[in-house]
């Protein structure tokens, strides 16, 4: 199923993989909206990615570095940061040319030395680099933002994906089997104030109470919300208003 998130990343990839631009793309979108998913599915039908996550415990420079080391499938033995810096920028020329790319995910946990680095090698060997982050956590954390905000002239494509589409959350609900106008509106309300994380979780709960056979009707929705979420969330997400 393509949602409005991989048709986005999908053109953002393009841009940075077809036309070699010498500045990064950046992909910045809230947490759930299947940014990593779609990362994933779109580098894994390609042989050419490097593809990178960064989490707390490796936002600095040398993590990084021996990160993209591995991932481009470097041979070396470097330890210490200017070694693998050295690794990195002599086999760069080859691998761009060869055509490779690197993703890097969860972009925001980066140290401003790592980023800075990363648009360098765009720069100086023309590497296209997708940037994919969190902008609920670039809000968050103001050192981690700080890195972003410093870089951000040095971006040549930002793609922002504000949330979950209503078209989105109706394909679910096709792909689904979910039947009645009044499920599928409950499903907009829902999964528009949820992530498509939330909204999978309430459709495969949804499937228990309606059976592996029929559809999903809004019974059975009723049901997997008050099992979720219990009777005081489901009354505020079925009446919004308090009707």
């Amino acid at each position: 199923m393509k949602t409005t998130t991989v048709r986005l990343i999908e053109a953002a990839f393009e841009t940075a993989v077809s036309s070699r631009l010498v500045e990064p793309v950046a992909i910045i979108g809230d947490a759930g909206v299947g940014k990593t998913t779609a990362l994933t599915h779109i580098a894994g039908k390609r042989t050419k990615v490097a593809f990178v996550t960064v989490t707390p415990t490796n936002r600095r420079l040398k993590a990084m570095l021996a990160m993209a080391v591995a991932a481009f499938r470097i041979p070396t033995d470097a330890f210490y940061a200017a070694d693998l810096a050295s690794a990195l920028e002599y086999n760069l020329e080859y691998l761009v040319a060869d055509g490779w790319c690197l993703v890097v995910d969860e972009v925001q946990l980066l140290d401003a030395e790592a980023v800075f680095q990363l648009c360098k090698y765009t720069e100086l060997f023309r590497l296209p680099l997708i940037l994919a982050g969190n902008s609920h956590s670039l809000k968050r954390t103001r050192a981690t933002a700080s890195a972003i905000e410093q870089v951000r002239s040095r971006i040549g494509r930002w793609v922002i994906i504000d949330g979950v589409s209503a078209d989105d959350i109706r394909e679910f609900a096709i792909d689904a089997n979910v039947e009645g106008r009044e499920a599928h509106e409950l499903l907009v309300r829902y999964g528009r104030q949820a992530s498509l994380r939330e909204l999978a979780r309430l459709l495969d709960e949804a499937r228990t109470f309606a059976g592996e056979g029929g559809s999903i009707r809004l019974a059975a929705l009723h049901e997997a919300l008050a099992s979720i979420h219990g009777p005081k969330r489901t009354n505020e997400i079925l009446n919004p208003k308090g009707d």
